[in-house]
């Protein structure tokens, strides 16, 4: 009987050894974790989807053009809720093929995730007789460009 359990004793510690007390076993697993971690990473964002952000201008339209000049700008945010997305305004003079400098006329602030609003927007400008447009640009809150959109061509009434 004493030898029996001498032999399953020796027998129990064998089995334990191999399994753990291995160097290229513990290699092994840790080799496996990080090869594991990295295919995590690289999959689950192309799975999941990076957070959308961004923005666009759906369309500009004339208002009023007496007194000059109002615009129906219709634009979409994603992602920067109650964030500051300035909306920048360019005058371009189609006759004399002049523009003036880029000027910010109001900060969109999304309510929410994904906003969709239409603001009416005035532009001062001082009427020639000349045709103009104005470039509509609209800026992330860390001032990179998100989209542009012409107005249609108009003739200022004084």
């Amino acid at each position: 009987m004493f030898l029996w359990m001498r032999l399953a004793f020796e027998d129990r510690t064998r089995r334990n050894m191999a399994g753990s007390g291995s160097v290229g076993g513990w290699i092994a697993g840790i080799i496996a974790a990080i090869i594991g971690g990295v295919a995590v990473a690289l999959v689950v964002p192309r799975v999941i989807g990076k957070p959308e952000v961004g923005g666009t201008l759906e369309s500009v339209g004339v208002q009023s053009t007496n007194p000059c000049c109002a615009f129906a700008v219709r634009a979409k945010v994603v992602g920067y809720k109650g964030k500051e997305c300035p909306l920048r305004v360019e005058v371009f003079d189609l006759d004399i093929k002049r523009h003036g400098r880029e000027s910010t006329v109001v900060y969109w602030i999304p309510d929410a995730d994904t906003d969709e609003s239409t603001q009416t927007i005035k532009v001062r400008l001082v009427p020639t007789g000349h045709r103009y447009l104005i470039r509509f640009v609209m800026y992330d809150p860390n001032n990179h460009e998100m989209d542009t959109k012409d107005s249609p061509a108009f003739l200022p009434v004084s």
